[in-house]
This record gives structure tokens, C-alpha cells and sequence, in this order.
């Protein structure tokens, strides 16, 4: 929601990404500044974004759209990526790779906060990548962006639209006390 001013550098770390094999869909939640706009310029320019909009509904909701957005798809895995973060250029491989490593149906990776300018801030989370959310859960702080998790896990367990905070926390909750890992 209204994160035009970021969502350029987010696109980019998707299409930087040294695996290649991937398809975004770009959920505009309602912003009132130029995000539509922008995402669809982008989109036309890189046959591997989609874009949809819906009136703002919040995170939870946007995440759910686009997840709708994806049946039909010969999507394998899925993660997410909010406008104002960014994958790091090898994310999608090393994520692949640990899941397919552990025979997994989730895996998650490093993550770091960097300021507007991209100094970063506090500590790295530069160990990463293995196994199920059981370990995810061991983590003290999970960024949404550092999971990947099989689609076909989503298309029946979703965001809940009526939290409006801890939303993928709970997610993940659910899916461990279902045995995902």
C-alpha cells in the first residue's frame, strides 16, 4: 500500500535473481499514490510480472489475492516479497536448493534490514537456509520474504484477513501444528 517509492528496487531483486524460472504477481492493496501505475509499466516490460489490484484490504488479503492469481499455474514453490523488501540476486536458488536438499515443503534464508538507502541495520541473518517450519518457529524473528514454501500447501491453508499483524506468523504456526516441515 502506497510503496511506489520502493517497489522499482523490489522488482529488481526479482529480476536479478540467478534463477530465472520464476512468475511474480504484483498485488496493488488499494495505494493512492502511483504504485498501479508503476507496477503495470514494469509489468509490460517483464512478461514474468502480473498485476492485479484490489481496494485496500491489507497485507493478509493482498497475499491471498495474489496466491488466488496463481491457480492454474505450474507453480512448484511460492514466496513472498512486500515493496519495500528485496531478495538478495541468489534468494530463489539457494531457497530451491535447501528445500530440494532436505526433500522439504518449506525452507527459509537469510534476510537483513538495510535503511531507504540500503545501509544496513543491526544484526545479518547470513546462515541460512534449511529445512521445515518447525525450525522456522526456532527462529526468534521470521521475515515473510525468507520463506519458501510448496504451493500446493497454500492453496488450502491462507493469511487470516481478520489479523492485521503476525498474519504469516500465524500462518506458519498452522502449518507446523498440521506436520509441514
Amino acid at each position: 500500500f502506497d510503496s511506489a517509492g520502493s517497489l522499482q528496487r523490489a522488482v529488481r531483486s526479482l529480476t536479478e535473481q540467478t534463477h530465472e524460472d520464476w512468475l511474480a504477481v504484483i498485488v496493488d492493496d488499494g495505494s493512492t499514490d502511483h504504485g498501479l501505475a508503476l507496477a503495470q509499466s514494469l509489468s509490460r516490460a517483464e512478461p514474468r510480472l502480473r498485476v492485479v489490484s484490489q481496494p485496500n484490504a491489507g497485507v493478509a488479503s493482498a497475499r491471498n489475492r495474489g496466491l488466488d492469481h496463481l491457480a492454474g499455474e505450474n507453480v512448484h514453490f511460492v514466496t513472498f516479497l512486500d515493496a519495500d523488501d528485496e531478495f538478495t540476486p541468489w534468494a530463489f536458488e539457494r531457497l530451491l536448493a535447501a528445500a530440494a536438499r532436505e526433500s522439504s515443503l518449506a525452507a527459509f534464508g537469510d534476510f537483513q534490514f538495510v535503511n531507504a538507502r540500503g545501509v544496513p541495520l543491526g544484526e545479518q541473518r547470513a546462515r541460512a537456509s534449511l529445512v521445515g517450519l518447525n525450525e522456522l518457529l526456532g527462529s526468534v524473528f521470521l521475515l515473510v520474504s525468507s520463506v519458501l514454501i510448496d504451493a500446493r500447501i497454500l492453496r488450502a491453508e491462507r493469511f487470516r484477513t481478520d489479523l492485521h499483524l503476525i498474519e504469516d506468523t500465524n500462518l506458519w504456526l498452522r502449518l507446523a501444528h498440521q506436520g509441514v516441515s
